[in-house]
């Protein structure tokens, strides 16, 4: 039967709609990001709340160096990258307030309380007393735990545990100190993040310097670049067309192998910063060990060309990757084989086992790292590496959340790595476990269909 000029013609109609209504979402999606980096990158929010729709990455950035005191958003998953970025620069937010941004008036006074989701708007006396009073005692609760947070991990059972921090930005290397056990993930793709251009290799290796300086010959996991998803970055490093799932699109170790130089170079210039310390590449997003392959030959390339230059640089490093995605789960005692250790990342894991966009605040209350398929393939993990003896440590929300603490303890993790300013508390809480009398407790958890009704106490 031969198609008709009309049904060709709407069908080629149809095509280009498509392609115009996401030219118009692109346009859209600039225009306020330009919009909010003009409102976010100046002295007038300094000592302010921001009360805002959404927010990205870029702005929590903007509003930290503007040293603003809060975020407030009507929308947004407290897993999503903003929510992470604004933990670890300890900047008080509040997602998902509906209907926040029209209540709220400019020059109103605001009490905050993140961690019981609390806003009161023009408080009074009494609340201000209150929370004043709250404020100091979780103030002495800190300080209570920092008493102890130079001491090593080890559990009541005598189990030694690294407890390590996540670092965001090279400044933030203020905040390490004995207390950690090393650097379990610094996010190297906030480099490329508010500017017009790219980072150079110098710009990149005085930024790592920093960190390996700080630390005293302990470990240093920078991973390499991971944009994508909700990570904006400027536009001349995007490539390809739009992503209708940018979750599922060109990132992580996708975008490096399609960006092969830019990989390098961010390579090279973590090689030179480790001359005299100890570094982890770490390679996100794998799914196949064909991606661990080529990483490795592209690593290779890039000290072939560090030679040639007549740079120095450290020959002694390790390679690891992210577990983040089922697939490199559910293989891993095969990827095992062909890396020295590896990191799972729960905040990606959780969104890609259940298949909840953790960005999306519709299906928000869906995001449970506590959901047995979360918990089976995290404990595979787990036991495949501690067969295979090598190192495998949590990077991902669920190591600084204290609720998980002993769950993970239970799974059998000894490695930890959460935002410094978690770290005294996990400390502590890890000192006061017994990691013998939990396993009962977790194999009551991965076997229970209705897992609300168990507790690890």
């Amino acid at each position: 039967m031969k198609k008709s000029f009309e049904d060709i013609e709407d069908k080629y109609i149809k095509e280009r709609l498509i392609d115009i209504k996401q030219m118009i979402i692109s346009l859209l999606e600039l225009l306020r990001s330009r919009k909010k980096l003009d409102i976010f990158s100046n002295n007038t929010i300094e000592n302010k709340i921001i009360i805002t729709d959404e927010i990205t990455p870029k702005d929590i950035i903007d509003i930290h160096h503007s040293k603003g005191l809060g975020v407030i958003t009507s929308h947004g998953s407290r897993s999503s990258h903003s929510a992470i970025l604004s933990k670890s620069l300890a900047l008080p937010m509040l997602v998902k307030v509906e209907s926040s941004i029209n209540i709220i008036k400019d020059g109103d006074k605001l009490i905050m309380d993140p961690e019981n989701q609390i806003i009161i708007i023009n408080p009074d006396e009494i609340e201000l007393k209150y929370f004043k009073k709250i404020q100091s005692e979780n103030n002495s609760l800190i300080k209570s735990f920092r008493k102890t947070t130079n001491k090593k991990a080890i559990t009541k059972d005598r189990i030694k545990v690294d407890v390590m921090c996540n670092l965001e930005l090279s400044e933030e290397v203020k905040l390490l100190n004995d207390s950690s056990d090393g650097v379990g993930l610094f996010r190297t793709e906030y480099l490329y993040m508010n500017r017009n251009d790219l980072p150079t290799e110098q710009e990149q290796y005085q930024a790592y310097s920093k960190v390996f300086k700080k630390v005293n010959n302990k470990p240093v996991t920078l991973r390499t670049l991971d944009i994508g998803s909700d990570k904006e970055v400027s536009e001349n490093m995007k490539v390809g067309q739009v992503a209708k799932n940018p979750a599922l699109g060109l990132r992580g170790i996708r975008y490096s192998l399609y960006e092969k130089n830019l990989f390098k170079v961010q390579i090279k210039a973590m090689l030179r910063a480790a001359k005299k310390g100890k570094l982890r590449i770490l390679i996100p997003m794998i799914t196949t060990l064909d991606e661990i392959k080529k990483a490795k030959e592209l690593i290779d390339e890039a000290k072939a060309e560090l030679i040639k230059e007549k740079k120095s640089f450290s020959h002694k490093y390790e390679v690891g990757i992210m577990i983040e995605v089922p697939a490199s789960a559910i293989q891993s005692n095969v990827l095992c084989k062909h890396v020295d250790f590896m990191s799972i990342g729960t905040n990606d894991l959780v969104q890609y086992i259940l298949a909840i966009d953790r960005i999306d605040d519709e299906v928000a209350s869906l995001y449970d790292p506590t959901n047995p398929a979360v918990l089976q393939l995290v404990k595979q993990v787990i036991q495949t590496c501690n067969k295979s003896k090598i190192d495998i440590t949590v990077c991902g929300e669920m190591a600084g959340e204290k609720i998980y603490t002993k769950l993970l303890l239970g799974l059998g993790l000894t490695s930890f790595s959460m935002h410094p300013q978690a770290i005294p508390e996990i400390k502590n809480l890890i000192m006061q476990t017994d990691t013998k009398a939990l396993k009962s407790k977790i194999n009551a958890i991965l076997k229970c269909n209705d897992y609300e009704e168990i507790t690890v106490d």
